[in-house]
């Protein structure tokens, strides 16, 4: 299944207020994926910018691998986009079969085609199997202002489907509806997208409808996606091997290392390691524990030394650990860290930084280590470099979890590989069979895993 919706880096500001700061993420072909956050975290001006209601200040939107970024709402239409808003677009006067078919006017071409065509085109019997398909055959000839509020999104859902789209943008479909007007809804949604294989992009507040009707959800907060939440995500890291984590992006990588280092809430199923359960514990106990996280982008503390910032990795250590002595050895590890060791680490290039990371997560001697995109904004050289470290760690005896988008030069030299796609591990092998496997080049050009790749 290929893309049917791909955003990459959509940035939208308002004079010097950002509203959408850079999100990126892909929609694919049936899926039904979930967007929540906070009010004003910036859901309602991502679609905006992605229905053409807003040019975006940066970034592109595509449909079907098609640009179209700034293309009119009405010209989007036409594509096969489609959208409901939170407050209710219907006309109160007219009844609920004119209600649809002018909906479905909108995809009949030009004003001109519309005035000098078919009055309807076919656009009743279109309207009528709306009807009958929403369970609304009992109010179609009734003025859409007399409905239940709940009626009435039953009603908006129904017009956004008119005209056959591939893609529909639900903004706030649950919100104000009676619980068991709720439940209709989700079964229409969940059927059309079971029969006509439509693909959904879900705003939503209530997290009971979202997490019941999506089968992958994201979070907003300050006009940025903070993680993906994952659904069933199930795989093992091996000990002293070098295990490498790719998926596009949204697939929900950096939120399984979230996951595993207590930074996000399980809703279900637990994470063991070491044959203990450490589902919910504290980052200071996982530290203690032997599990290390470094993150993705530069997390040191530019106005202190290379030695200090090593040191605060000793921070969480237990008594009677000899950190003058892991400083000492994490240095031996780092030569370059150990010559500039006195230097602010402002002045360090980006990857000596990243080098200081990793020697600063050594503090506590880990048994895992959660290394997330090391390669980013790194010469070659500097890439090379980081990865033979963390080949030595491993030969060590260290476990490495790894998540790089440089897959090719990260799976040569990994052990293992497992590949996420829509929050769900779809494939789990040794690196060089992941390496040569023809399907994860369609997953990276823009197709989905096989069915039956696991």
């Amino acid at each position: 299944m290929s893309a049917v919706l791909e955003v990459t880096n959509i940035k939208k500001s308002f004079g010097g207020i950002t509203a959408v700061d850079g999100v990126s993420f892909d929609v694919r072909e049936g899926e039904i994926l979930g967007l929540i956050g906070p009010n004003g975290c910036g859901k309602s001006t991502l679609f905006n910018c992605i229905l053409g209601q807003l040019t975006p200040t940066a970034g592109e939107v595509k449909v079907d691998g098609r640009a179209v970024t700034g293309m009119r709402p009405s010209e989007l239409n036409r594509l096969g986009v489609s959208r409901t808003f939170q407050l209710l677009q219907v006309f109160p006067k007219l009844s609920v079969r004119e209600n649809l078919i002018l909906a479905g006017q909108e995809h009949q071409g030009n004003m001109m085609s519309r005035l000098f065509g078919r009055s309807d085109a076919g656009l009743t019997d279109v309207a009528n199997q709306m009807i009958g398909f929403f369970k609304l055959d009992h109010l179609a000839g009734e003025q859409a202002g007399s409905l239940s509020y709940g009626q009435q999104k039953l009603l908006d859902a129904a017009m956004a489907f008119m005209g056959g789209p591939r893609l529909v943008l639900l903004d706030e479909p649950a919100g104000g509806v009676n619980p068991s007007m709720l439940a209709d809804l989700k079964d229409r949604l969940v059927a059309i997208n079971h029969e006509k294989r439509a693909t959904f992009v879900v705003i939503e507040h209530n997290m009971e409808f979202v997490m019941s009707l999506c089968s992958r959800v994201m979070v907003m907060a300050e006009g940025k996606v903070l993680a993906t939440i994952l659904n069933g995500t199930t795989f093992s890291v091996p000990r002293a091997a070098i295990t490498t984590v790719i998926g596009p992006n949204g697939a929900g990588k950096s939120t399984v290392f979230k996951a595993i280092f207590g930074l996000l809430k399980l809703r279900e199923g637990k994470i063991v390691f070491r044959d203990n359960d450490v589902t919910g514990l504290s980052q200071r106990a996982l530290l203690n524990a032997g599990i290390c996280y470094v993150p993705q982008g530069r997390n040191i503390f530019p106005e202190l030394s290379v030695r200090h910032n090593i040191e605060l990795g000793g921070v969480a250590a237990e008594r009677g650990i000899d950190l003058p002595g892991r400083i000492e050895a994490a240095l031996d590890l780092f030569p370059a860290l150990r010559r500039k060791s006195a230097q602010q680490a402002s002045t360090l290039s980006g990857g000596e930084q990243k080098q200081l990371e990793i020697a600063r997560s050594l503090l506590l001697d880990p048994q895992l280590v959660l290394i997330d995109e090391p390669s980013i904004g790194l010469s070659p050289l500097m890439v090379q470099q980081t990865f033979k470290i963390l080949q030595d760690l491993r030969d060590r005896g260290v476990s490495i979890l790894m998540i790089e988008q440089n897959a090719r030069s990260a799976l040569e030299i990994s052990d293992h590989a497992i590949v996420l796609e829509l929050g769900q591990t779809r494939l789990a092998d040794k690196a060089d069979r992941v390496l040569h496997d023809p399907r994860i080049g369609q997953l990276f050009l823009g197709g989905a895993m096989e069915e039956n790749a696991v």
